[in-house]
């Protein structure tokens, strides 16, 4: 692999964004590049704080003005903010985008609450856009059955076998005391009739954490790779994956490097 260039997505100047993370770029058919993030005033501001979507249609010369693909104040009755935001070619000019909504209910507390290591009421929401993500339909709930805690994405929605599927771990409740057993997941997404499978646990283990997974689609093999943190030790491990093949899920595994 040789760089060939380097830049960054240029935006206009304004405090109440200074702070931008969780980004992720999308390259569509029609050669646009189009960028999520999360934007607030700090890092940890937990009420000014919103998903944003840039593009360009030359190859990072130029971005658009940031706009709000999920403008959701409300969900159920229920204030909430908008978290962050992938996006996922559909062929053509169809892109699906899906986000994570947080309770908002106490902005004065934090999102997450370190003496119980849990995380407020996190939930995923998608819509589609049939104009290379300019517009997009109204949001629809991606369930997550049997979950009941909160369930933050890990990245983009991918497809694997023609089937699309999207990527999130599940958390522990704000309030709940007890162990936190951290767990990696997916769900499939049919986007026809917009029907979500069960999700899939990819791991699961006392006391280790595999967490901002990563997939990897190599022909009908599917690499997932972690973070690796060894809570009872509070250190981390080297980088951990596994192989997804015919539907059938490896060990995890030791990939040898630090992460």
């Amino acid at each position: 692999m040789k760089l060939i260039s380097s830049g960054f997505v240029k935006q206009p100047s304004n405090p109440s964004t200074n702070s931008k993370t969780f980004g992720c770029i999308t390259v569509l058919p029609s050669g646009r590049w189009l960028c999520g993030y999360k934007a607030s005033p700090l890092k940890s501001d937990e009420v000014n704080q919103y998903a944003l979507c840039t593009y360009s249609d030359d190859e990072g010369q130029t971005w658009s003005d940031p706009f709000e693909p999920f403008s959701i104040r409300f969900f159920e009755e229920r204030p909430v903010v908008v978290r962050t935001v992938y996006f996922t070619s559909l062929g053509d000019s169809h892109v699906l985008a899906v986000c994570n909504i947080v309770d908002a209910q106490h902005p004065e507390k934090p999102y997450f609450r370190p003496v119980h290591e849990g995380l407020k009421d996190t939930r995923i929401l998608a819509a589609i856009s049939q104009d290379n993500g300019i517009s997009y339909s109204h949001p629809f709930l991606i369930p997550t059955r049997g979950i009941d805690a909160p369930t933050p994405l890990t990245g983009a929605p991918f497809w694997y076998l023609d089937q699309l599927h999207i990527p999130f771990e599940v958390n522990k409740p704000y309030e709940a005391a007890g162990e936190w057993i951290h767990r990696s997941c997916f769900v499939t997404l049919q986007i026809s009739d917009q029907s979500v499978s069960d999700p899939v646990c990819l791991t699961g283990v006392s006391g280790i954490f595999y967490w901002d997974q990563r997939f990897t689609v190599m022909d009908h093999n599917l690499l997932d790779y972690f973070w690796t943190y060894d809570a009872r030790l509070k250190s981390y491990r080297n980088v951990h994956g596994l192989m997804m093949k015919d539907n059938q899920i490896s060990d995890l595994f030791d990939c040898g490097f630090p992460g």
